[in-house]
């Protein structure tokens, strides 16, 4: 596993001797909620059992089981004010521009599935249709725009270039910009109930809290997200992606019944040896107490979880409800899937659509960049084992 920057490695432990392992900065809720307050001069968080409970479980998980670095702390208060600061916006919004959120939400095509296996390429290859309305990141991370300038995006460059001087190997993972299309589930932050959270830092007690949590009423606030979003460019078809909706499609579909959905499929020993490697990188920049095996065990248990939750809900809904897509299949002849997809959800594939992602394709960037390497038995694990526990529901 990759070291980050020595001047990185400095300055944490730098910080182990100025503060002696006290928490510095605060991650008490009531400081961050203080914070956000103060930044964006509202005061109504419109809280909820969803928000206050998740907001205490994940300081206190940060506290007992992260223990992060100095600049891991400071990376996760900032997240967590951005966060914060999003929900106080989004109530003002929702009561100065109602008519944003009272549309009629037309049906978003969202791609779901095991991390890894396929959804970002699929997803961003879907974004290139002129009718579609993907968001970037930048519109994700701070989907309301504060009162006064908006410098929304130009914040996430900030944030996004610190990434790269961190860990610049994460490109040859998951290539991200402030302007790439990414995943919608940094909407559901807003309430707390949010797999983002896991994928940040390892907070073992806030994912089992996550788990075992309800997530209809995170869901209904994820719409109001989207219909935000929509009222920007209202005759553009939504065009989303989340590995983490494939656990919560119950959730998901009770909050958009005709969404289409898609979902990718891919040997699991590949794609959740992928997911372990990116994680634990992300990870890595937050505390230098990264249990690998511990990680890895908790991924893999808790995907399997998951995608037994979408096997059951597709039980109930129907197969015309959702079109699979095999990852080997798609790699061999995207366009061809593509067009698959269109058809089973009736929606017009154009020329002019079939040209981009013919240009997309003759220029993707994916055979010049450094390789993703990763193996099974660097997280204790091996490739017949895994394949062996999805084998149920493959």
């Amino acid at each position: 596993m990759r070291q980050l920057p020595w001047p990185v490695r400095s300055m944490n432990a730098v910080g182990r001797y100025l503060f002696g392992g006290r928490p510095f900065p605060s991650l008490e809720p009531e400081e961050l909620l203080t914070k956000a307050t103060r930044l964006t001069g509202l005061i109504d968080f419109l809280p909820d059992e969803d928000f206050n409970q998740g907001l205490a479980v994940l300081c206190a998980s940060i506290e007992h089981d992260v223990k992060p670095t100095l600049l891991g702390r400071i990376a996760l208060q900032q997240m967590i004010v951005r966060i914060l600061c999003n929900r106080l916006l989004w109530v003002y919004w929702r009561s100065a521009a109602p008519q944003r959120f009272a549309g009629v939400l037309l049906p978003p095509l969202i791609v779901i599935g095991l991390p890894r296996s396929g959804t970002t390429f699929l997803h961003r290859l879907l974004a290139l249709d002129p009718a579609a309305r993907a968001p970037m990141l930048w519109e994700l991370q701070r989907p309301f725009p504060a009162l006064g300038h908006d410098h929304r995006r130009q914040q996430t460059q900030r944030e996004i270039g610190m990434i790269h001087w961190l860990a610049g190997h994460l490109d040859t993972m998951h290539v991200t910009s402030a302007d790439a299309v990414e995943e919608c589930m940094l909407l559901l932050d807003t309430t707390m109930v949010s797999l983002s959270f896991w994928v940040m830092s390892p907070v073992y007690t806030y994912l089992d809290w996550w788990l075992a949590r309800d997530k209809t009423h995170a869901y209904r606030i994820y719409r109001e997200h989207l219909l935000w979003l929509q009222s920007q460019t209202p005759q553009a078809r939504l065009t989303l992606k989340a590995p983490a909706h494939t656990g919560c499609l119950d959730a998901l579909l009770a909050a958009i019944p005709d969404a289409m959905i898609v979902q990718t499929h891919r040997d699991p020993a590949a794609a959740l040896t992928s997911a372990n490697s990116l994680i634990s990188s992300i990870q890595r920049m937050a505390t230098d107490a990264v249990d690998l095996p511990r990680m890895a065990e908790i991924n893999v248990s808790m995907l399997l979880q998951l995608h037994q939750n979408s096997v059951e809900t597709r039980k109930q809904i129907g197969q015309e409800r959702i079109v699979d897509v095999h990852y080997d299949a798609f790699v061999n002849d995207p366009i061809g899937m593509i067009q698959n997809i269109y058809r089973h959800f009736n929606l017009e594939f154009t020329a002019d659509y079939a040209n981009r992602l013919q240009v997309a394709l003759n220029n993707d960037g994916h055979t010049k960049r450094d390789r993703h390497r990763y193996h099974a038995e660097a997280y204790g694990q091996t490739d017949s084992e895994l394949r062996q526990r999805y084998a149920r529901i493959r």
